[in-house]
């Protein structure tokens, strides 16, 4: 019997070396895989002097409603991220916490809102005034936004976890990508391997889960095949959850907002960045992947009017569409019409005429042989321009915008 145990406590602490061992060895390659996902570097591109973006993130929470900091850790991730803007959504703020005003403070911080219902959760930007009421409903939800002057947008619409079930309600946008949706969605052995690489590079570890948000871009063209529609990437950061881990800035920095174009002389910063909320006029960058400074999607007539991201415009003769942008190396772009691919090239500029009416849109994709991670990736969605024959149509937009 004693040399049964005695062989039996030997075997135990052999397997408890091997054991430790292994678990070293996958901290070990989880190290080296995190650190090796890296921001790419922009290729060098002249950048037009009337060219002007502001930088910012959306769809965040604090301890005001189920987020672990303050709004002032918020305020100095986006700082140490050289944020223009954040925009927080929790349900409520409170009356005490002061809310600093154009100039005070950058990033310049806005206020929307998260309403949560079992059928789903909606996002409020470009509020006018602040939601007091409280309610369980969805559409009650969603009629409070618009009263005060903001859009309602389907929040992580095909997330495991609280997904959009209502879609015959009206909806002024849906979150095509959701940051926090990432993991969720991911397979669970997945993210139970790349779990210590979070420890290293939280951000790089997310991003490695990314996949194409498929589901959410086909409703996005369903949708926008009814009406205007605007597309938002959003963080859904909350917070550190274990250890520090994973920080307001790692996911803030993470996926972005561009919004084009700067405040005319007599208007807010703060106006101009929800006004440019409400009507779609920014593209949505996975700017962890690289850090865009220059996506310029338009359409031009021959008089030389512009019109660019989140705008209507008339189809006439010799309209043109344009794209430039600076990007990573090997980056390619998609064009979409009607949620169709239109036109694909492995390169950073496009013009040509622009011959049929429909909804065109951009994607920009980074070539796996060029990046850190293990396949092409998505970068950047932008926000589509309709062109349309009616002229009715492009009025009762512009009354509606109005």
């Amino acid at each position: 019997m004693t040399i049964f145990v005695h062989k039996f406590l030997k075997v135990i602490k052999i397997s408890g070396i091997t054991l430790f061992s292994l678990i070293l060895l996958w901290f070990a390659i989880s190290a080296f895989t995190a650190l090796s996902y890296k921001t790419e570097e922009i290729e060098p591109v002249t950048i037009p002097e009337y060219y002007n973006e502001l930088r910012g993130a959306v769809h965040m929470h604090t301890t005001y409603t189920d987020g672990i900091g303050n709004p002032e850790d918020i305020i100095e991730a986006a700082k140490e991220e050289n944020l223009d803007f954040v925009v927080l959504t929790d349900w409520a703020i409170e009356p005490e916490w002061k809310i600093p005003k154009d100039g005070q403070v950058k990033p310049l911080f806005i206020i929307g809102t998260e309403r949560n219902t079992g059928e789903g959760h909606v996002l409020g930007y470009g509020l006018e005034k602040p939601i007091d009421e409280v309610t369980d409903s969805l559409e009650d939800s969603i009629w409070y936004i618009r009263n005060s002057g903001g859009i309602a947008v389907a929040a992580h619409p095909h997330r495991r976890k609280n997904s959009w079930l209502r879609w015959d309600l009206d909806v002024d946008g849906i979150e095509v990508l959701n940051f926090s949706a990432v993991a969720l969605n991911a397979k669970r052995s997945k993210v139970f391997w790349k779990l210590p690489q979070a420890f290293f590079n939280a951000r790089g570890t997310i991003l490695s889960l990314l996949t194409y948000p498929e589901l959410n871009i086909k409703k996005w063209d369903s949708l926008l095949s009814k009406k205007k529609q605007v597309g938002f990437c959003g963080t859904d950061a909350h917070g550190p959850f274990f250890l520090g881990i994973p920080s307001y800035s790692s996911l803030i920095g993470a996926i972005n907002i561009h919004i084009i174009g700067k405040p005319a002389a007599n208007q807010q910063a703060r106006d101009f960045i929800n006004q440019s909320l409400k009507y779609g006029n920014f593209y949505n960058c996975l700017d962890g992947l690289a850090i865009s400074r220059y996506f310029d999607f338009r359409v031009i007539t021959t008089d030389g009017k512009t019109y660019g991201m989140g705008d209507t415009a008339l189809l006439s003769d010799g309209l043109t569409v344009a794209l430039d942008y600076a990007a990573p190396k090997g980056a390619y772009y998609k064009i979409f019409r009607n949620g169709k691919l239109f036109r694909e090239e492995k390169a950073t500029s496009f013009h040509g005429a622009l011959t049929e009416d429909g909804v065109y849109r951009v994607e920009i994709w980074l070539s796996e042989d060029e990046i850190s991670y293990p396949r092409e990736m998505i970068w950047i969605i932008s926000n589509p321009i309709k062109i349309t024959k009616n002229n009715s149509t492009l009025l009762s937009e512009e009354i509606q915008e109005n």
